[in-house]
């Protein structure tokens, strides 16, 4: 009996010494031949093979929660978040929403009296910018702008621009008209200065105004103003 334990440990010892030699189990690699008993091998076979099911049931059940959604309470307190930050943000892009119309419809003006100065020179002709009641030739009176022509010298309308709500055009005179110098005039002969303002009844932006001048007869600007909501 004694002889058969001796030879068993022989024969352990030296599969352990060829597993070393093949750098198979990571035991083998500290150069150290474990000793091995009878059942040994079963006993790991059986623990590796639990533990990679141990391992697989918990890959299955990690997958499964991370495709569950979220609950009903946490889908209201997204909602609610969302709310709030939209009831905050609201002011803010209504005001950003009405600067654009109102510099949209500022510069399509400014752009309009460029084309007239420029049309005047190239043509050596007089070329009118003016209000109008009904997009084929210019009002005789003053009054809101919310149709405008450029009209040359022959009466061939250059441009036809309408104001879109809520936007509101109003100006200081009825007509501006450009003389082949690229400069206008008032009736007495001298150089016009106008007023044209584009405005939006509203206190979102705080400055509602957009004022188009023309100084010295030609020199074009724009500037904001705060009209305290109300329009000229």
């Amino acid at each position: 009996m004694h002889t058969s334990d001796a030879g068993t440990q022989r024969r352990s010892r030296l599969l352990a010494g060829r597993l070393h030699r093949s750098s198979v189990f990571p035991w083998s690699r500290s150069g150290v031949a474990p000793h091995f008993d009878r059942g040994d091998w079963g006993v790991s076979i059986v623990r590796g093979i639990l533990m990679v099911l141990l391992a697989s049931r918990a890959g299955v059940a990690a997958r499964r929660n991370r495709v569950a959604g979220v609950s009903l309470v946490e889908l209201m307190v997204t909602i609610a978040v969302l709310a709030i930050i939209l009831a905050i943000g609201a002011p803010s892009f209504i005001g950003v929403f009405n600067n654009n119309r109102l510099a949209t419809q500022a510069n399509q003006l400014v752009a309009g009296l460029q084309e007239a100065r420029s049309e005047a020179v190239r043509s050596n002709a007089r070329v009118t910018v003016c209000r109008s009641d009904d997009g084929a030739a210019c009002a005789a009176d003053s009054g809101t702008w919310a149709r405008w022509l450029v009209v040359a010298a022959d009466g061939t309308v250059l441009r036809d621009n309408a104001s879109k709500a809520p936007v509101e055009l109003s100006g200081s005179v009825a007509s501006l008209v450009f003389a082949p110098d690229g400069r206008a005039r008032a009736a007495d002969g001298g150089l016009l200065d106008a007023t044209l303002v584009a405005c939006i009844p509203t206190t979102q932006p705080g400055e509602n105004q957009r004022e188009i001048a023309v100084r010295s007869g030609g020199r074009v600007s724009i500037a904001s103003v705060n009209g305290a909501g109300e329009c000229p």
